[in-house]
């Protein structure tokens, strides 16, 4: 049986996901599979209970700036959020 992007985010949670907080009442969550190299991640709000869970794994792109460390970054609703602004939850 094919597991829905819910169902496959739920089982690599088991084992930790990143969580960034982007206002009072919610933010995303991330977790990034066993490579390395894809993330999927779920959009979720406390307050009304409501959670998204994107439909894709999404490729991890880097940025590199001119004097500093690359980073690490997806792109959620059209935006840049960096990995390392991610707090990992057990």
């Amino acid at each position: 049986m094919r597991q829905t992007k819910k169902q496959e985010f739920d089982e690599l949670a088991k084992f930790g996901c990143g969580f960034k907080q982007t206002n009072n009442y919610g933010g995303y969550c991330v977790v990034i599979d066993d490579y390395g190299e894809t993330a999927l991640w779920r959009d979720c709000s406390c307050w009304s209970g409501r959670e998204h869970t994107a439909q894709r794994w999404q490729q991890i792109k880097y940025t590199w700036p001119e004097n500093g460390e690359p980073r690490a970054y997806i792109t959620i609703y059209g935006r840049r959020h960096y990995l390392d602004e991610f707090m990992r939850v057990a």
